[in-house]
């Protein structure tokens, strides 16, 4: 801004001295081009952090550090919400950030299009496969207790709960292995 000779590199003790040489020789236009750009930065990022801190606090859209589950609102035990928070959080970055629309995959590449492979094949599982397969679920009746088949239903139940857990935890596994190229 203001010619002050400024080296372009220096030692530490070259540093030094032209600081203070600058200080003696040229006060004002020191202040102006070193000491008030530092200090009016500071202001505007006081100013800045301080909208920002009102913003993540009170508009939706910028409420980044909460994570929509997708569950229906109620009870819901921790591995239940660990898993639809981490797989909502994938389904928000293909569907809204778009990350294979921003970015031109070519075969070159052959460790980025595996990561982007298997992050597509794990979205295509949480949101077309896994809605699709069967769940344990209760048989309704009043008296089930009283049903012959209840402890039959209750052992496929169990199977098939088993099953449904085993195969939630290698998809979460999966995504885990991927999260750090979950960015756009």
């Amino acid at each position: 801004m203001f010619n002050l000779n400024k080296p372009k590199c220096g030692t530490s003790k070259e540093w030094k001295q032209w600081e203070e040489q600058s200080k003696k020789s040229h006060p004002v236009k020191y202040f102006l081009s070193e000491t008030f750009p530092i200090f009016f930065g500071r202001i505007k990022n006081r100013i800045s952090d301080g909208i920002y801190w009102v913003k993540y606090r009170t508009m939706p859209r910028h409420k980044y550090h909460l994570v929509k589950t997708g569950l229906s609102p109620g009870y819901y035990d921790k591995d239940a919400l660990i898993l639809h928070a981490c797989f909502n959080l994938l389904k928000d970055f293909v569907e809204v950030e778009k990350p294979f629309e921003h970015f031109e995959i070519k075969d070159d590449n052959n460790s980025i299009l595996e990561h982007w492979k298997e992050i597509s094949d794990i979205y295509q599982w949480w949101t077309v496969i896994r809605p699709k397969r069967e769940e344990p679920n209760s048989p309704i009746s009043d008296n089930w207790w009283e049903d012959p088949k209840v402890m039959e239903w209750a052992l496929k139940c169990g199977d098939l709960e088993a099953a449904c857990d085993k195969e939630d935890e290698e998809m979460l596994i999966r995504l885990m292995k991927v999260r750090l190229h979950l960015w756009t």
